[in-house]
């Protein structure tokens, strides 16, 4: 007996193939060699993945890219900057940079077209190139370049005629004079092409779109649900039924047309088509079910540690600032600045030079302070702009931050020799806030160097009362093999921070303290560059002194920054010598042609986080 019924199914995703081209030295991406252009659709369609991919764009470009030009030779600094304002004439480092970390996210890779000067011993420009327009040999050493590897319909285009180009860094790329930098990561068992993070998460981001589309088609279409169509008007031959399901299955399948088709073919007299519904009109209510765990999914392939941070709100998430704080230093560190990494160092391979051009990342999301910790860490002035009043008016004290000691070569570098000997290497720490210039130690007086730390044996005891709330001090101190008066004198330090109450049980605070509690926020000191420091002249530069300083990059806690003033003391037989009014030499402002005898540079009291 014949068959008569045919059911028409879709395609699933699967991951691409990377096929070689009979008679071509390009692999071909994917079966059709249009994988490219079909992520690129899925970031068109799903809303979940665009906002996900554009805004761990905006995370990884953070606040742009900075130069620490500190110590290198002025043509060197004219060079680099010039690249930064202009690697070609269409736009700024920032702006390509932009089209990089897209390329990345989107794809998991990006092709820079990489110019050389006309002597071929340095680079004169960096274009971006469209990822979908790029195909390569197997093992990278060529690429090829078109706008035609798809033809109109959107099918492999066999006639394309791609230019082509060297691979940066190859064996040929010394006489050459362009060719294509490729960046990919790195991913086992893939050659040739990259594959995007989210690759495990594709079916989700289809779903997702297609669900979307559904709701849309669902209110335009009039088919609802699987459906059979019955023809009661005899059998057609297999090439007429092929020729009615193609016809059929364009006009109506997929979201688009929100339904499914069963066709049954049989021969009746009354020779009327019969539509029947299969599974009821309730697709709707079935795609609801399926939004949950998409939407967990797409996150989950993205990596997201809180939709939160992607503008996405997930009922049973309070969206709190502390949960907010906690979920953003956990992306930042996992993810982001790998990232970052990662691009900076291309940018310093193009510049030639090594961590000179880093990225400026974004502010950190911090936790919700109490009032009592905020005028801790923030300024009369700062506190006066939250409550809307206009900044208090002060005179800077005449001679503020000028040295009494007349500086010599040679004490610059007596002086750098004794500061090398403290601080802690910036790169460790995150900078949570600049409080303010210092122009004298006893600007130190009455600042909390230590805030929000919780000690081990401080984290022990809210554990301890955690479990056994009504233990004593004496029940701490035989736990914690620790005197009762020590044991005392620490739940007393924990009821002064708000952990205890005055009968030495958990507060809600203390309650709620996890362990650790909060990443230990620390005030140090840094040498650095005041924000409204002029340019150096032409041919200009820093003193011995600032440039140590600068590319020392360190942080100085107040016990360091006392203990190096002793040291300096010492050597210049000044007993109370004053580290903060060390500021160089005297410097002559271009603008204004004042003399100061002071620098460009300035001691500056921030609030910083372990890393």
């Amino acid at each position: 007996m014949k068959n008569n019924t045919i059911v028409l199914n879709f395609s699933n995703d699967k991951v691409p193939e990377f096929l070689e081209v009979r008679g071509k030295d390009w692999i071909k991406y994917g079966e059709n060699n249009d994988y490219p252009n079909y992520l690129v659709t899925l970031f068109n369609r799903s809303a979940k993945h665009n906002a996900i991919v554009t805004s761990k764009q905006l995370y990884i470009c953070g606040q742009g890219v900075q130069f620490n030009a500190e110590g290198l030779p002025p043509e060197k600094i004219a060079s680099t900057q010039a690249f930064i304002q202009s690697p070609n004439q269409y736009e700024d480092l920032n702006e390509l940079n932009r089209k990089m970390v897209l390329d990345m996210e989107l794809f998991g890779g990006f092709y820079l077209h990489v110019v050389k000067t006309k002597d071929r011993k340095g680079i004169s420009a960096v274009y971006h190139l469209d990822y979908c327009n790029v195909r390569s040999n197997k093992d990278n050493t060529c690429f090829y370049y078109s706008d035609e590897w798809l033809n109109d319909q959107g099918e492999d285009n066999p006639r394309v005629d791609p230019k082509k180009y060297i691979a940066y860094g190859s064996k040929e790329w010394e006489k050459a004079k362009e060719g294509v930098m490729y960046v990919k990561q790195y991913r086992p068992n893939v050659a040739t092409y990259a594959l995007p993070d989210y690759i495990g998460a594709v079916n989700a981001i289809i779903t997702d779109a297609e669900i979307a589309n559904f709701h849309r088609a669902a209110i335009q279409n009039g088919f609802q649900g699987g459906t059979m169509i019955v023809f009661k008007n005899g059998q057609p031959s297999d090439e007429e039924m092929a020729t009615i399901e193609r016809q059929i299955k364009k006009k109506f399948t997929g979201t688009d047309r929100a339904n499914t088709f069963v066709i049954d073919f049989v021969d009746d007299p009354t020779r009327t088509p019969e539509i029947i519904p299969l599974n009821g009109n309730d697709f709707d209510k079935r795609y609801d079910a399926l939004n949950d765990t998409i939407q967990q999914e797409i996150f989950v392939g993205h990596k997201v540690t809180s939709p939160m941070l992607f503008g996405v709100r997930v009922e049973g998430q309070l969206g709190g600032r502390n949960e907010m704080a906690t979920a953003y230093s956990l992306f930042q560190n996992t993810y982001i600045t790998p990232k970052q990494l990662l691009i900076e160092a291309v940018l310093n391979e193009l510049v030639g030079l090594n961590n000179r051009l880093t990225i400026k990342p974004v502010e950190p999301i911090l936790p919700d302070f109490s009032e009592q910790t905020l005028l801790q860490i923030l300024t009369k002035d700062e506190m006066r702009e939250i409550i809307g009043r206009k900044p208090l008016k002060i005179e800077q004290p005449a001679g503020a931050g000028f040295c009494k000691h007349t500086f010599a070569k040679d004490d610059d570098i007596k002086d750098l020799e004794v500061f090398a000997k403290f601080g802690k290497s910036s790169d460790d720490y995150m900078s949570v806030k600049n409080v303010k210039a210092m122009f004298s130690v006893q600007e130190m007086e009455g600042v909390q160097h230590q805030m929000f730390a919780l000690t081990k044996t401080e984290k022990a005891i809210l554990d301890l009362l955690k479990t056994s709330p009504d233990a004593s001090a004496k029940d701490v101190a035989k736990y914690l093999k620790i005197t009762e008066k020590e044991a005392t004198d620490i739940m007393t330090n924990l009821l002064d921070k708000g952990y205890l109450d005055e009968n030495l049980k958990l507060t809600d605070k203390g309650a709620k303290t996890k362990t650790p509690d909060l990443t230990e926020l620390v005030v140090m000191y840094k040498y650095e560059l005041r924000a409204n420091a002029p340019d150096l002249v032409a041919g200009g530069q820093s003193r011995p002194f600032c440039k140590g300083m600068m590319s020392a990059n360190k942080l100085y806690t107040r016990e360091e920054i006392d203990q190096i003033g002793k040291e300096l003391g010492n050597i210049y037989s000044e007993p109370n010598y004053d580290v903060f009014r060390r500021r160089g030499g005297w410097y002559t402002d271009p603008n204004t042609g004042v003399h100061q005898p002071a620098c460009r540079h300035v001691w500056m009291q921030g609030i910083y986080k372990k890393r």
